[in-house]
């Protein structure tokens, strides 16, 4: 994982995390193939990471750090001492403080080592005719938008494998939607 993030990041050069994918989304690499393989801004496929993030003793900082507390070296260790591993920041927009659209709590470490990808989703987007949606409904479009399908799985490229039942619950809380049973 990159630790060499721009200083003006919210909580100072470290790792971000996102609970919710439809953050992730903004700043999903992009390629024009499945595999991920041939880079494209504007590639048709999308991958994220699912991770797994040793969060241990949280801050939790609702509102950014003041600018001159990011730019120190250093920073953010420095702020959590000796009392937390990690923050947990926002919601916070993609590139904007506080919440609104693609919202999202944030984890931000600052040890590569309190991070491991588990696994790489692949997926397309497609347009949303535009609207408001219903609260309920929030999940439902989403997965709509880039064409997942959990119940069934078909949607989905999970580095060549099937999801399995657990993996699938696993997605769906990442997706920040409710549990899926069977």
């Amino acid at each position: 994982f990159d630790m060499d993030g721009r200083a003006e990041c919210f909580y100072s050069r470290g790792v971000y995390f996102a609970h919710r994918s439809r953050y992730s989304h903004h700043y999903a690499f992009r390629s024009s193939d499945l595999e991920g393989t041939i880079p494209a801004a504007d590639g048709p496929y999308f991958h994220l990471l699912i991770v797994h993030v040793l969060r241990g003793a949280i801050k939790t900082q609702p509102d950014p750090w003041r600018e001159e507390d990011r730019q120190r070296p250093g920073a953010g260790r420095l702020a959590l001492g000796d009392e937390f591993d990690s923050v947990e920041g926002g919601p916070h927009r993609p590139l904007l403080a506080g919440p609104g659209e693609d919202d999202s709590l944030m984890c931000v470490v600052y040890k590569s080592s309190q991070a491991m990808a588990e696994f790489v989703v692949t997926y397309k987007c497609r347009q949303e005719p535009a609207g408001p949606r219903p609260p309920d409904q929030e999940l439902a479009a989403f997965m709509r938008q880039y064409n997942l399908n959990i119940k069934k799985c078909t949607s989905i490229i999970l580095q060549a494998k099937k999801f399995k039942a657990d993996e699938v619950k696993l997605l769906a809380r990442f997706l920040g939607g409710p549990e899926v049973h069977g």
